[in-house]
């Protein structure tokens, strides 16, 4: 019975884990500049928490957020061989 709640207690303490704009920037690849940027973004910011100035970033929410942009990251599907794209010429 108790390793059935060791992965629960695992993803619950993951969940808590708060990182910095460095760690986030590791995980995503980018810069923290970038990071900074998205986090204080109108439309669409990196969920996050202030707290007495500093920036930090709950794993599980980053994770969401990714998620939630996985189509946007998805480049578009490229065209069969052979097809033409818009209207064809009229002469």
């Amino acid at each position: 019975m108790t390793a059935e709640l060791e992965p629960q207690y695992v993803d619950s303490q993951r969940a808590l884990e708060l990182m910095t704009v460095n760690e986030v920037a590791a995980l995503l690849r980018a810069s923290p500049s970038w990071v900074y940027r998205r986090t204080y973004d109108k439309h669409d910011p990196l969920p996050c928490l202030k707290l007495h100035g500093a920036v930090r970033f709950r794993l599980a929410d980053i994770e969401a957020w990714l998620d939630a942009h996985q189509r946007a990251l998805t480049p578009p599907p490229q065209p069969k061989w052979g097809v033409v794209l818009g209207k064809p010429r009229v002469k």
